[in-house]
């Protein structure tokens, strides 16, 4: 799970204030209940400390209604959290503090809180009264169904996928929290601190099972970039992980070989270094690699290898031909458009890239990759959404039309043969920016 980032923001259009406002009183809300759980096995309701933390609940629960909001709904499972119906992204940090209230409340089989408009101080002291009484006698003491202001219900399932989302929604929210994780995990390697892996590997085993069935929308995320901004190396590095699953399907690879590739593509880039055996000394640092460990560095190393032009082994030429695609595609002084790259990757251009891996990487791409842009020859220009399995069907692709930053009609190429692509441009030589689309579209 992982707490919103304006960087992440941009990603989800769908998101507004009330979104916004949500997530951050929900993680504030999660906070303080975690908080209550420690100090009302040790004190009385009446003492400061439980006063204090009763105030920050309070305060919060009347700020969110205040400012706008209706309900204010925490489901809490075993794997993730959600407020409103939307997975709660929180920090790194609090990863484990989420799930421990899971577990504590999941004892009264309590497994969603909703606070309604009117709540107040009173709700919550009576709401905080029971639950001290339960906590201490290990018996539940909290009413069945919660008070008139404070509902409380059984937990709905045990993951993201108890939820009925839909499929680019929940691809999304994935793709979103793995991206603040890494920008965490970067930013804290960069100020000397080693943090947990349990948010990425979480977040990578979702987005590792769920790619099986939602690979295309994985890719499409993968090329959401803004022209007009230098890539970021947390966010081209999380477009690698995304890939190295995408292509690791496409090899027929198991799950564990896949979480290799991917937290291979993410950690791989602590140390900028192009040295192999300096590229692998962070790892040393991170005890939550487990068994995994050997497995991985090798493939880090390997990368490096495959990079300089020497012999590697097959994950790490797959993470270098990854690497390559994304590095000449998000080049910030000279992209090139994601066809010309997967022509020069497949043609042995590229140092760096083996050219049998580069053909089998072109392979999964398709001819017109998904989310890189074309013009046709009815002069519309579009981004493709999605496109079949077969090499043949890959080269006459879903277009979405791109009508400033609306995306207008669907055109199946396929059914209309009379439309021809005719020029590839990157996405800033067309003057394209995938973070500010909204969808209008439909079939045509």
């Amino acid at each position: 799970m992982s707490f919103e980032t304006t960087s992440t923001a941009r990603i989800r259009a769908e998101d507004g204030p009330d979104a916004i406002r949500a997530q951050l009183a929900g993680a504030e809300t999660l906070v303080a209940l975690h908080g209550l759980t420690r100090v009302l096995t040790l004190y009385e309701p009446n003492n400061s400390a439980v006063i204090r933390l009763v105030g920050t609940l309070t305060d919060t629960i009347l700020k969110f209604f205040t400012d706008g909001g209706d309900v204010l709904k925490l489901q809490l499972l075993e794997d993730e959290c959600f407020v409103n119906g939307k997975l709660l992204r929180v920090e790194a940090t609090l990863y484990d503090r989420a799930q421990d209230l899971t577990s504590i409340l999941g004892r009264f089989e309590i497994g969603e809180i909703e606070f309604r408009q009117g709540t107040n101080a009173a709700a919550v002291e009576a709401f905080v009264a029971d639950f001290a009484t339960s906590l201490k006698t290990g018996v539940r003491a909290l009413p069945e169904g919660g008070y008139d202001l404070i509902a409380l219900g059984r937990s709905a399932g045990r993951s993201i996928a108890s939820f009925r989302f839909e499929p680019d929604r929940l691809a999304i929210w994935l793709y979103a929290g793995l991206l603040d994780v890494v920008e965490r995990l970067y930013s804290e390697y960069g100020e000397g601190n080693t943090p947990s892996l349990l948010p990425v590997r979480r977040l990578l085993q979702l987005l590792i099972d769920s790619a099986r069935s939602l690979g295309g929308i994985y890719q499409v995320l993968a090329t959401m970039k803004d022209p007009s901004v230098a890539l970021t190396l947390p966010r081209l590095r999380t477009a690698m992980a995304v890939d190295s699953v995408g292509f690791g399907i496409f090899m027929g690879l198991r799950n564990t070989e896949l979480m290799t590739l991917a937290l291979s593509a993410l950690l791989g880039g602590l140390n900028r270094t192009g040295d192999p055996d300096q590229a692998v000394e962070p790892l040393f640092s991170y005890p939550g690699l487990g068994g995994s460990a050997m497995v991985l560095i090798l493939a880090v190393h390997d990368t490096k290898t495959a990079l300089r032009g020497s012999p590697a082994g097959v994950p790490g030429r797959m993470l270098a031909a990854v690497e390559c695609f994304h590095r000449y595609s998000a080049n910030p002084k000279a992209p090139q458009a994601p066809t010309a790259v997967l022509v020069q990757m497949a043609g042995d251009e590229i140092e760096g890239c083996d050219v049998g891996m580069g053909k089998l990487f072109a392979a999964y791409k398709g001819k017109y990759p998904l989310g890189c842009t074309l013009k046709l020859s009815d002069g519309r220009v579009g981004v493709v959404l999605s496109q079949g399995d077969s090499q043949a069907t890959k080269a006459r692709p879903t277009v979405g039309i791109v009508e400033g930053t609306k995306l207008t009609d669907r055109v199946d190429l396929s059914t209309h043969m009379n439309l021809q692509v005719v020029a590839t441009p990157s996405a800033a030589g067309a003057g394209m920016d995938l973070t500010r689309l909204t969808s209008s579209a439909a079939p045509a």
